[in-house]
C-alpha cells in the first residue's frame, strides 16, 4: 500500500482507521460523525459483493451505515466529500467517515449516517419536481450514474437525500446522461417548468455555496492528481482522471459559471 497515498488522503477527506470493528471503535466513529448511539445498540455485518454494516438501536432503528469498498473508492468518496462541503449539503449524508479498517490486508470503508425516510419509489414522483430538478444538476456536475429510486430517499417533502456515490465521476469524458435516462425510465419531462427551476435554484446555490471555498476545492483537485496508481487504493489513473474532470466541468459550463477557469489545475 502506497504510504504517500495515504498521508494525501488523510489531507483531503474525514478519516479514521481502525483494526477492529467493534463496540469501542463505533463509539468513536459515531462521535466523529456527531452521531447520538443508543445507550445499547447492536451491530450486524453481511457479505456480498462488498461487505456492509448497520449499527441499529434494541429498536432496530439504525443509526449507522458503513461498507467497504474496493473499485472505485476513492472517487466514491471525492464525490460524497465535494457534494458535502463545498456544493450542497443539503442533497447528501449528513456526515460521512472514511479510512482503513484492518491490520494485515487493511481495506477503505466509508461511514454514513443512516437517513431516515422512504425511497422516492414509494411516492408520486410528480411531487418532487422542484427537488430532482436540484439533484440533477448535482449529478451533472459529479457526472454521478446508478440513477435509480432506491438511491433518493425523501426525508420529508422539501428534502430529497441522495445516499449512493459509488458511481460518481463515470464516463467523465462523455457527454453526461446518467439523470436523463433515469427521467426518460419514469416517462418524466426534463424541460418541465418546476423541474428547470429546481435544476436553475441548485446551480445558482452552488455558485453562492463555492464563492469562498473555490482555492480550497482546487486545492483537493491538485491532490487527487499527485495521488499514485497503486492498483489498491488507486486504481485509476490520477492525473488522466483530473484531466477529464476538467474537461467535464468545461463542457457543462461549470467552471465559467463558477469563475474557476482562472485556477491552475495542473
Amino acid at each position: 500500500m502506497n504510504v504517500k497515498n495515504i498521508e494525501i488522503l488523510k489531507e483531503i477527506f474525514n478519516w479514521y482507521s481502525f483494526l477492529e470493528l467493534n463496540e469501542k471503535e463505533i463509539q468513536i466513529c459515531a462521535e466523529k460523525l456527531n452521531s447520538q448511539l443508543p445507550e445499547n445498540f447492536l451491530f450486524n455485518c453481511t457479505r456480498k459483493f462488498h461487505k456492509k454494516c448497520e449499527i441499529f438501536g434494541l429498536d432496530r432503528k439504525p443509526v449507522l451505515f458503513l461498507k467497504y469498498v474496493r473499485d472505485k473508492y476513492v472517487l466514491e468518496v471525492l464525490g460524497l466529500h465535494i457534494a458535502k462541503k463545498f456544493f450542497d449539503p443539503e442533497l447528501c449524508f449528513k456526515n460521512y467517515l472514511t479510512g482503513l479498517y484492518g491490520e494485515k490486508k487493511p481495506v477503505p470503508y466509508i461511514m454514513t449516517t443512516y437517513e431516515e425516510g422512504e425511497h422516492i419509489g414509494k411516492y408520486d414522483i410528480t411531487k418532487f419536481k422542484f427537488l430532482l430538478g436540484r439533484q440533477c444538476y448535482l449529478h451533472e456536475v459529479l457526472s454521478l450514474y446508478d440513477v435509480h429510486d432506491r438511491h433518493f430517499i425523501v426525508r420529508n417533502k422539501n428534502s430529497l437525500c441522495r445516499i449512493d456515490f459509488g458511481l460518481c465521476f463515470e464516463s467523465i469524458q462523455k457527454k453526461y446522461w446518467g439523470f436523463l435516462d433515469y427521467l426518460k425510465r419514469k416517462k418524466f419531462d426534463y424541460d418541465d417548468v418546476e423541474f428547470q427551476n429546481g435544476y436553475e435554484y441548485e446551480k445558482n446555490l452552488i455558485r453562492t455555496n463555492l464563492k469562498d471555498k473555490k482555492f480550497e476545492l482546487n486545492s483537493i483537485i491538485r491532490k487527487i492528481k499527485a495521488l499514485q496508481r497503486d492498483n489498491v487504493i488507486v486504481v485509476f489513473y490520477p492525473d488522466r482522471f483530473v484531466n477529464r474532470l476538467i474537461d467535464h466541468w468545461s463542457r457543462i459550463g461549470f467552471l465559467e459559471d463558477n469563475q474557476l477557469n482562472q485556477y491552475d489545475w495542473d
